[in-house]
């Protein structure tokens, strides 16, 4: 147990292997078989909101208060990636990978999402702007969109083909439109 209070846990698939971020930039790497704490790091000034693993869990992204994510790397133990936006001092509130893992997308506290290249570390693509914090953003299965939720207590999807952001709303209003049948298919692939 952490004594400063856990901010967030992700598993693996299996299950068997858990990280824990505290409030004091720290992530662990727990196994659960044997209740122990296997790697601790160091990664963040600020607390570390969100803990998201690679597709083929071998490594992690963290997200910070100190606006930065880093791309942790479990077998070389070690940092391999910093993303951050240049020159503006916002918290970053999630992220999630594309399917391949070639793209991250990162969700801030002013409202932006936005599409990192995984490799050369840079931001490719503003996806969408919410009117308040984008509190969390994750990537359909399909990897064909990804949903931001934000403190406006919507949910945007957008598309990842086309950064067209669009509110559950919106869908819903036209997929019950019967002249437009054809996005009540769309509108069931969305909802993951």
């Amino acid at each position: 147990m952490h004594s400063t209070g856990n901010s967030f846990i992700a598993a693996t698939s299996d299950e068997n292997v858990k990280k824990g971020s505290d409030r004091k930039g720290y992530v662990r790497v727990w196994d659960v078989r044997s209740a122990k704490c296997q790697r601790r790091a160091y990664l963040h000034d600020g607390d570390i909101i969100w803990v998201e693993y690679f597709p083929d869990e071998n490594a992690f992204v963290t997200a910070s208060e100190d606006g930065l994510l880093k791309l942790y790397d479990l077998r070389a133990d070690d940092v391999l990636q910093v993303y951050g936006l240049d020159g503006n001092k916002v918290v970053a509130t999630s992220a999630s990978f594309s399917k391949s893992g070639k793209y991250l997308f990162s969700s801030y506290d002013d409202g932006r999402v936005v599409q990192w290249n995984t490799l050369t570390g840079q931001a490719e693509l503003d996806v969408c702007q919410t009117p308040k914090r984008a509190a969390a953003v994750s990537v359909s299965p399909d990897g064909m969109a990804i949903g931001v939720a934000s403190w406006d207590s919507y949910l945007r999807v957008c598309f990842t083909s086309f950064p067209l952001p669009l509110t559950l709303r919106s869908l819903l209003e036209t997929a019950s439109n019967p002249l437009n049948c054809k996005n009540t298919g769309l509108l069931n692939r969305l909802l993951w």
